[in-house]
C-alpha cells in the first residue's frame, strides 16, 4: 500500500492534572513541552511522512505543530498551509454560531442506538440537548406505569423540609439550580416518541420552577393547613416526563432566617440514596454563596453517565438465564388478603401506611441479632415477610418484589454518582419449615448474594411460568439506607427542623424498612382501595410478631412459628371451632 503524505494526530486534552475544584489547567504533573520544538527527536531519525500534524488542546488553548522537512518543504509553504488550516477551523466556529446551524450525528451519542432521522428529532441542531442516555430497566417501568396512568400519583417523590439558618431564600433557591447545572441525571427528559426504545436526553440547561410564598404571618396551625393544600395541588398537577427538569419547588418563608421548602420530583431522577445526597449539595452549595470564607469545597461526583456506560456492558443473556432458573416451576402468584379484588383496569397505588409496632427494645435486639448471626436485617425482613405471605397464599414456595441498590462494587465511585439506580427484581423464598430460623435466614441471605451479580436487567425481560396477564408479584419490600443526619446539615450551618417524604409506589402493599441509630423501623404501605386498614392493621401485627420471635427463639424451627396472638387464636377457635 502507498504510505500517506500526511499524518494527523489529535491529542485531545492535553494538560492531564485540571483540578475539578478549581478553573486553572495544568495543575497536574504532565505539563507543557519544553525545549526547542521538533528537538525532541534524534536528528537520524527517519521520518515516515512528508508533514506531521500534531493538535492538542494545552493551557485553555486549541494549538497544531506541524514538522516538516527542510529538504523537501520551505518553511513559508508549510506556514501558508498551517494558516489555511486555521482559516477554515475558525470558519467553522464561525458557522456553528449562527442561528440554526448545528446538528449531531448518531456516532455523537454512542451509549444509544439511534439513526440519523431519530438524532434529528430528539436532538434537533443540538444546541439544547448534551447528550442521550437509554433508560435503565426501573426507569423505563416508571415511564411505562406513567403513560398507562397520566393522572396517577405513583412515582411522584415530595419531600418537604423546615430549614433554619436561611437568611437568603434567593441564594437557597440559586444553590439548588447549581446542583442542577453541574448534574447531568438532574437535566434529563424522557423521549418515547420517533425513537425505537424510550431513552433519555440530557439538556445543556434545566431551569428549576419555583414558586415562593410568604407565610410569615400564619399561625403554626394555619401553616400546616397550607402546607397540606400546596402538597395536594402540586400532587395533582403531576409532572411532565417530557419537559426537563423533572422537578420544582415551592418555597415559603417563615421567618428570617427559617423557610418551608416542598421538593417535588418524579422518581425516574433519582433513588433515596442520590436523594438525600443532592440535599447535602445544596446545603453545601448554599453555604458558599453565603459564607464570608467561601464556604467548603464542592463535591466533585462522577456523572451518571459513566453507571449508564457500565450498564450497557453488562451481560443481559446471562443475567437473564439466571433469573429463568431461579423463577422455573413458579408458575402461580401468591394471593394477598384483599378485601376488595383488583379489576383489570385498576392501577395500584400505596397512598396510605401503617406502622408495625415494634418496640424499641425488639427494634434494638434486631440489629444485635443480625450483627451476632451475620445476617443483614434486610434478610430478617424478607424472611418474615415470606412466612407471612405462605401463611396467607397457603404455599411453601413464594415470591416477592424487592428493590436493590444496583450500585455495582466494580464500579469506583459509584456511591457518589447521583441519579436513579435501584431496580425491583423477584425474590423467590421456600419455607423449609422443619429448618431453624437461623439456618433459614442465612440460606435467604446467600440467594441474595448470589442475585446481586444479576440485578440490572428489567423485570419485565425476565422469563417465567406464570400465565400471561397475571402478575409475577403484588408486594413489595424497601430496605431504605439514606446517608443522612441532621449533621449533614449542621456541618453547614443549617438546621432540619422537620423533614418528611411522601412517594407511592404501584404495588398494592410496599414494606418499608429501615434501620437508624441500631433501631428497626418497619411500615406496611397499602392501596386503600383494595384494603381496610384494619387488615393491613393485622398485617403489620403479625409481622412484628414474626420479627420478634426470630430475634427470641432463633433456633425455633421454622414450621413451629405462629402468626396468632392469643386474641387471634381465640377467635379463631371460637368461629371455626365444632359445635360439639
Amino acid at each position: 500500500q502507498p504510505a500517506p503524505a500526511v499524518s494527523f494526530n489529535y491529542h485531545g486534552q492535553f494538560d492531564t492534572g485540571v483540578s475539578a475544584n478549581t478553573e486553572s489547567t495544568g495543575s497536574g504533573p504532565l505539563r507543557a513541552e519544553t525545549g526547542v520544538p521538533g528537538q525532541d527527536h534524534h536528528p537520524d531519525e527517519q521520518r515516515q511522512h512528508l508533514l506531521d500534524v500534531v493538535g492538542m488542546v494545552r493551557e485553555g488553548r486549541l494549538t497544531f505543530s506541524w514538522f516538516y522537512s527542510t529538504d523537501r518543504h520551505r518553511e513559508e509553504t508549510v506556514r501558508r498551509l498551517a494558516e489555511d488550516h486555521l482559516g477554515r477551523i475558525a470558519e467553522f466556529v464561525e458557522h456553528c454560531a449562527r442561528p440554526g446551524s448545528g446538528g449531531a450525528s448518531p456516532s455523537d451519542f454512542p451509549l444509544v442506538r439511534l439513526d440519523q432521522e431519530a438524532v434529528d428529532a430528539v436532538v434537533g441542531d443540538g444546541r439544547d440537548v448534551e447528550d442521550v442516555y437509554p433508560l435503565t430497566p426501573l426507569q423505563a417501568g416508571m415511564l411505562f406505569h406513567a403513560l398507562a396512568d397520566p393522572t396517577g400519583a405513583a412515582y411522584l417523590e415530595q419531600v418537604t423540609v423546615e430549614l433554619a439558618g436561611i437568611t437568603s431564600p434567593e441564594e437557597l433557591v440559586a444553590a439548588w439550580q447549581q446542583v442542577v447545572d453541574t448534574s447531568d441525571a438532574l437535566r434529563v427528559s424522557a423521549v418515547w416518541q420517533g425513537v425505537p426504545e424510550p431513552l433519555q436526553a440530557v439538556h445543556r440547561k434545566a431551569e428549576i420552577p419555583v414558586t415562593r410564598a410568604d407565610w410569615t404571618e400564619l399561625s403554626p396551625e394555619d401553616r400546616e393547613t397550607e402546607l397540606a393544600r400546596v402538597m395536594a395541588e402540586d400532587q395533582e398537577k403531576g409532572i411532565d416526563l417530557a419537559s426537563a427538569p423533572l422537578m420544582r419547588l415551592f418555597v415559603a418563608t417563615l421567618s428570617p432566617t427559617t423557610v418551608r421548602v416542598l421538593w417535588t420530583f418524579h422518581h425516574v431522577l433519582l433513588d433515596g440514596w442520590s436523594t438525600y445526597q443532592v440535599l447535602a449539595d445544596v446545603f453545601g452549595e448554599y453555604a458558599r454563596r453565603t459564607s464570608s470564607d467561601g464556604g467548603p469545597p464542592a463535591t466533585v461526583r462522577r456523572p451518571y453517565r459513566d453507571y449508564l456506560r457500565w450498564l450497557t456492558s453488562r451481560d443481559q443473556r446471562v443475567a437473564l438465564d439466571y433469573w429463568r432458573n431461579t423463577l422455573a416451576g413458579f408458575d402461580q402468584p401468591v394471593p394477598l388478603p384483599y378485601d376488595r379484588q383488583p379489576d383489570t383496569a385498576h392501577q395500584a397505588h400505596c397512598t396510605e401506611r401503617v406502622f408495625v409496632p415494634l418496640s424499641a427494645e425488639v427494634s434494638g435486639r434486631v440489629a444485635g441479632f443480625a450483627r451476632a448471626q451475620r445476617i443483614t436485617v434486610n434478610a430478617i425482613v424478607q424472611g418474615a415477610w415470606a412466612l407471612l405471605l405462605s401463611q396467607y397464599g397457603g404455599s411453601r414456595d413464594v415470591v416477592f418484589g424487592a428493590t436493590v441498590s444496583g450500585r455495582p462494587t466494580d464500579l469506583p465511585g459509584s456511591d457518589e454518582i447521583l441519579g436513579l439506580f435501584i431496580n425491583t427484581l423477584p425474590v423467590r423464598v421456600v419455607v423449609e419449615r422443619a429448618t431453624t430460623v437461623v439456618e433459614w435466614l442465612r440460606k435467604l441471605q446467600a440467594g441474595q448474594a448470589e442475585a446481586r451479580q444479576y440485578d440490572y436487567v428489567a423485570l419485565n425481560a425476565i422469563q417465567t411460568d406464570v400465565p400471561g396477564g397475571q402478575p409475577l408479584f403484588e408486594s413489595l419490600i424497601v430496605f431504605e439506607n439514606y446517608p443522612i443526619d441532621e449533621e449533614t446539615a449542621a456541618r453547614h450551618a443549617l438546621d432540619i427542623q422537620d423533614m418528611n417524604a411522601v412517594e407511592a409506589t404501584n404495588y398494592p402493599v410496599t414494606v418499608i424498612s429501615a434501620v437508624t441509630q441500631d433501631q428497626l423501623g418497619l411500615a406496611v404501605a397499602f392501596d386503600p382501595v383494595l384494603f381496610e386498614r384494619s387488615t393491613v392493621e393485622r398485617l403489620a401485627a403479625q409481622l412484628g410478631r414474626l420479627i420478634t420471635s426470630f430475634t427470641e427463639e432463633p433456633d425455633r424451627r421454622v414450621g413451629d412459628l405462629d402468626l396468632l396472638d392469643a386474641a387471634e387464636r381465640a377467635e379463631l377457635v371460637s368461629a371455626w371451632a365444632s359445635p360439639s
